[in-house]
């Protein structure tokens, strides 16, 4: 009966690691061999003693298959002595719980490591808005699908509501015990080999995460701030888009297949007069992507094809991009604005202070005004009771003029910074009613309010005409 070269194998995955390894090609992590067989006949200590002596960078995970193996011992020594771990997977059953043993034995060095806790984000991804978490296709909505059928459907119960896009964090949770026991382990005690009975433990307990939506990192950039035609975007390590005005995900209310595979390249279109062609290959956009992806911080200047009036009309404008990492995850903002007057706006509001009494009936006394609806003038950090949810945010908006009348002076108006945490005054860290508010906008709005309210007042209406 042939049986596999096991040292062809081992010696050409050896080299392979080791090539990678000394020339710092890929993402220089750990490296292992996973070998899965039905029989292991020898223990090729030569080659091991070759290629992954004294240090043994390369782990060794050695799985039996099969429930009728009688020698152990040699696939079992592979693993032991390279750093890996061995299982004898007998039925079809255990082989996922089985496999999956490798994990805690990979985590090690970063368990070892202690108080270094390793921060991941995924890409961006669509969260389908359903109650009972059905898609498309399921709940009926059949393809292809008139928009207008959609729209139908849309806030019925157990419908289709549409796609929310989001990312996720996650980060690993050690167990920070140095040692353990052998009777927790379910070891036999040795009083020669282990005197103590402690063993060294490095485990990866599990992982924690959470979603958050694109949404709400939007909103940490105002976008009055960045002007009329200003607009902030974000990228991740790979190029691709984690928001930008111009990503469309969704055609006709259907979710494209590449939704969250859109390239900076293909939302930034360069003009060149000397180019006819409708997307061209711009040296220095291809630049500015680069050092995005590599996260640095720099500017660029490019003259971009935009389009306007429900991509009606189209005008070529000339930019001014500047681009900045975001510490802690593979993300890189980036704010345009156009050259010739971008950097310039003109602010104004009505200084709120403890001497200025704000009467929000007076002010907003019907219900003919709208706020913005992409701009953020105040809102609780952290989910609260029912007595904080409001129907609109203009109901939310008189909530707060009301609440900064009472309060005045001593009226806490948060702050929008990530870090440090936002914390209300006295009460400490994740209050319900710990708000968040932009002074500066919510004084607009305010001057606003006081200017307009003539518009509503009948008095003041007859004495101008």
């Amino acid at each position: 009966m042939e049986i596999a070269n096991f040292t062809s194998a081992l010696t050409e995955a050896f080299t392979l690691l080791e090539r990678y390894r000394t020339k710092k090609i890929g993402a220089e992590s750990n490296q292992a061999i996973m070998l899965v067989t039905d029989g292991v006949p020898y223990t090729y200590e030569t080659i091991f003693q070759e290629y992954n002596q004294p240090h043994k960078p390369v782990r060794v995970f050695t799985y039996l298959i099969g429930r009728e193996i009688s020698d152990l011992e040699a696939a079992k020594w592979m693993a032991c002595e390279n750093k890996g771990y061995f299982t004898h997977v007998t039925t079809l059953a255990e082989v996922k719980e089985q496999v999956l043993k490798y994990i805690p034995v990979m985590a090690r060095p970063l368990v070892l490591l202690r108080e270094t806790h390793p921060v991941r984000w995924t890409g961006v991804y669509a969260d389908i808005e359903v109650p009972n978490d059905r898609s498309l296709w399921v709940i009926g909505l059949k393809k292809p699908t008139t928009r207008k059928r959609i729209r139908e459907l849309q806030g019925k119960e157990g419908s289709f509501k549409g796609y929310k896009l989001m990312t996720s964090v996650s980060i690993p949770v050690y167990n920070k015990k140095n040692h353990t026991t052998i009777e927790v382990l379910g070891l036999k005690p040795n009083e020669i080999a282990n005197p103590f009975g402690q063993v060294r433990i490095a485990e990866l307990l599990g992982v924690a995460g959470t979603d958050v939506p694109i949404a709400e990192i939007e909103k940490l950039i105002p976008p009055y701030k960045l002007g009329v035609n200003g607009y902030s975007f974000a990228v991740n390590n790979n190029g691709y888009i984690l928001y930008h005005p111009d990503l469309r995900p969704m055609f006709q209310e259907i979710l494209k297949p590449n939704y969250n595979s859109v390239d900076l390249a293909e939302v930034e279109l360069v003009h060149n007069p000397q180019h006819d062609e409708p997307r061209y290959n711009d040296s220095a956009l291809y630049m500015m992507r680069k050092e995005m992806v590599d996260q640095k911080d720099g500017l660029a200047r490019l003259t971009v094809k935009v389009h306007m009036d429900d991509m009606k009309r189209v005008t070529v404008r000339e930019q001014e991009y500047f681009y900045y990492n975001i510490s802690n995850t593979p993300f890189t903002l980036g704010i345009v604005m156009p050259t010739k007057y971008g950097k310039y706006r003109v602010s104004g509001g009505l200084e709120l202070n403890q001497n200025r009494h704000i009467d929000a009936t007076s002010i907003f006394s019907d219900d003919r005004w709208k706020l913005h609806p992409d701009w953020v003038y105040c809102e609780y950090n952290y989910a609260g009771t029912d007595d904080r949810k409001f129907d609109s945010p203009e109901k939310n908006m008189k909530h707060f003029l009301e609440r900064l009348a009472d309060e005045k002076a001593s009226f806490n108006w948060g702050q929008s910074r990530v870090r440090p945490l936002p914390k209300c005054q006295g009460n400490g860290y994740y209050q319900a009613d710990c708000p968040k508010c932009d002074k500066e906008l919510v004084q607009a709005l305010v001057l606003d309010g006081e200017i307009t309210k003539i518009f509503t007042d009948e008095k003041s209406r007859k004495d101008l005409f």
